[in-house]
């Protein structure tokens, strides 16, 4: 017997600063003047219905993970996934959480689609629903990405420049007149005659130039550094979150993508076993029944979606 459900997507808006990453320009003008769309790279996320109407061929993907995860980097690297293997569309994003619970292994999912959209979802049959429990408040230390304002002291070479003066002597032309007496015996009379001399001589004076002049100088240079840090602070989580040590993703940080959470499901699975073959013997010559057969491993904590192609 297959379950359905249907939950019915509210559009919600959150408004973030400046965590947000700046959009990319969605057209761009060429040189005679005309604007060109630009078009986006890399897989888009749309509804199940839409990768259905495609017509694309369609492949799941699920990526296992252990204990203390990051939903943000689980979509990165679902993404990062389906870019490097040239998919055109990513649909059915669901995280599962894999938890112990008093009756047996309980698995809990989380849809991811695109804002505003009504999603039906399946249950296997071999899952039996249970009840989400309340989220609860705990204290836990979660790695956080934080920058900081730091100073560091580094050794720079410096061009400063300074006057300096000199006394320097260069060699000037100089005149000076001198004036004789002649006697002049026809008029019987006297007269001045000048007579001019040229010499050179050296004159001192003082000169001054800038001059540049290099140093080793030690400055405090700013810097912003940005790394994980374990931060303690409280968290309201369900309980099979804090279990598993799990972050929920900032789904709002995806500008492209406009994703948001579906409200989770959770699971008790039946205990699997192998499906007995004519192989598969208790004996050597009788064929196992299912109680004597090992027990199937049990699903682990993954993140699932359909990549689709359009070739």
């Amino acid at each position: 017997m297959v379950l359905r459900w249907w939950v019915l997507g509210v559009i919600g808006v959150v408004q973030v600063g400046a965590c947000l990453p700046p959009e990319a320009p969605a057209s761009v003008v060429s040189s005679n003047g005309e604007e060109q769309p630009i078009t986006p790279r890399g897989p888009r996320v749309v509804s199940h219905a839409e990768a259905a109407r495609s017509g694309y061929k369609s492949r799941a993907v699920s990526l296992a993970f252990g204990s203390g995860a990051d939903g943000s980097q689980l979509i990165e690297r679902l993404l990062k996934e389906a870019d490097a293997a040239d998919a055109a569309l990513v649909s059915d994003i669901s995280i599962n959480l894999v938890a112990s619970g008093e009756q047996g292994p309980t698995e809990c999912r989380t849809a991811v689609v695109p804002e505003s959209v009504t999603e039906t979802r399946e249950i296997p049959a071999r899952y039996q629903l249970v009840s989400v429990q309340k989220p609860v408040t705990r204290e836990v230390t979660e790695n956080e990405y934080r920058c900081h304002m730091t100073s560091h002291l580094e050794q720079r070479t410096v061009t400063d420049y300074q006057q300096r003066c000199s006394q320097v002597s260069r060699p000037v032309q100089r005149s000076r007149t001198s004036y004789s007496s002649q006697y002049d015996s026809f008029t019987k009379s006297s007269r001045s005659v000048p007579h001019t001399e040229y010499y050179s001589e050296n004159e001192s004076h003082t000169e001054c130039r800038m001059e540049p002049v290099q140093r080793q100088k030690t400055e405090s240079v700013p810097r912003n550094e940005c790394r994980y840090e374990p931060v303690t602070h409280l968290a309201t989580r369900y309980e099979w979150q804090l279990d598993n040590q799990y972050t929920p993703p900032q789904v709002e940080v995806y500008r492209r993508h406009r994703l948001r959470e579906l409200e989770p499901n959770c699971f008790a699975l039946e205990p699997a076993t192998a499906t007995p073959s004519v192989n598969a013997t208790a004996d050597g010559g009788t064929p196992a029944s299912p109680s004597e057969l090992p027990a199937a491993p049990a699903p682990s904590s993954r993140i699932e979606a359909l990549f689709y192609f359009d070739r």
